[in-house]
Parts: C-alpha cells; sequence; structure tokens
C-alpha cells in the first residue's frame, strides 16, 4: 500500500473514530443530565428512565443519518433526475460507473448557479451523486470530457469508501443547519 494511501486510510480511521468518540460523550451527556434530572424529582428507576431515552435519542440518530440524503439533497435545491430528463448525464455517470466497478448513483440536479458536485451515502449501492446546474453548464458543451473527469472524481469518492466516511461525519452540520 502506498504511504499516501495509508494517510488517507488513517485519517478515514481517525474521523470515524472521532465521531465514534462525540457521539459516545453526546449519549452519555444526555444520560446524565436525564439521570439527574430523575434524580432531583426523586423519580424511581431513574438510570433506567434515563437509559431509555438515551436508546430513543440514538435510534432517532440512526434515523436521520439513513435520511440525511434526501436532506442534503433538498439543502443544496437538487431534484432526482433519470435517464429521460437528462440522457446525456445519465450516459456519463453509467459509463464512469462501470469504469470504476461501482454502481451507478441516483443523480440529482441543483439549481444553484455556482459550480458544485458531491455524492453523498452509506452504501456503494445507495449513493446520490448530486450536480449544480453550474457544474453541468460550465463543463458542457465542446468538451464533454470535463463532466466525465467531474463525475470520475465523485465516484471515486464512492470507489475509495471516503463518501460514506464524509457522509456520517457531516451529520452534526446536516442537523445543525435544517
Amino acid at each position: 500500500m502506498s504511504p499516501v494511501r495509508a494517510g488517507l486510510k488513517a485519517r478515514m480511521v481517525a474521523a470515524v473514530a472521532g465521531l465514534v468518540l462525540v457521539t459516545a460523550a453526546f449519549l452519555a451527556g444526555v444520560w446524565a443530565i436525564f439521570y439527574g434530572i430523575f434524580t432531583v424529582f426523586d423519580i424511581v428507576f431513574a438510570a433506567q428512565y434515563a437509559a431509555g431515552i438515551t436508546i430513543i435519542t440514538l435510534l432517532a440518530i440512526g434515523s436521520l443519518e439513513y435520511t440525511q440524503l434526501e436532506t442534503i439533497e433538498r439543502l443544496a435545491d437538487a431534484h432526482s433526475v433519470d435517464e429521460e430528463a437528462a440522457p446525456e448525464l445519465y450516459q456519463t455517470t453509467t459509463r464512469v460507473a462501470a469504469q470504476l466497478d461501482v454502481p451507478v448513483p441516483t443523480i440529482a440536479v441543483s439549481d444553484r448557479d455556482a459550480p458544485e458536485a458531491l455524492v453523498v451515502g452509506f452504501r456503494p449501492e445507495n449513493m446520490h451523486l448530486v450536480l449544480s446546474l453550474g457544474t453541468i453548464e460550465s463543463v458542457s458543451g465542446a468538451n464533454s470530457d470535463e463532466l466525465e473527469a467531474v463525475i470520475a472524481h465523485e465516484l471515486a469518492h464512492v470507489a475509495n469508501r471516503d463518501a460514506m466516511v464524509m457522509t456520517g461525519v457531516s451529520l452534526p452540520v446536516v442537523l445543525a443547519t435544517a
């Protein structure tokens, strides 16, 4: 394994470990706060009730993790497109996905004029590629190789599994802005 690839893997592991630690600290804080409140009011089984609320909080976070793909698309002012609506974009994405040996992602187009491109998701089978109209318009036309390069860059994140890490790490930001 090359030193660059090893460094990337180490940073990805560190990001996931940091996310797990922050989540664990948050859940411990939720438990402690509710335990303290229940104890102040002399509620029997305070630890069990606090644990129940903490479990509900964890389940809510898990649910948000799996629904944040749509939240990210909404925040990016994006809407899904199919092969009929954007045949060239769909064909290019399908070709690049086959070259990188990744599943074809759901394609969404953002109405923004600024050039933006991102891929989000946890499993390669459920990735969403979001491209802004600014990106599509600035690289389309005479040279479709540029659009292919943008798509290849984003799908390389899927192939390297760093899209999954970045999607997970982005949860606090998505929750704060939603």
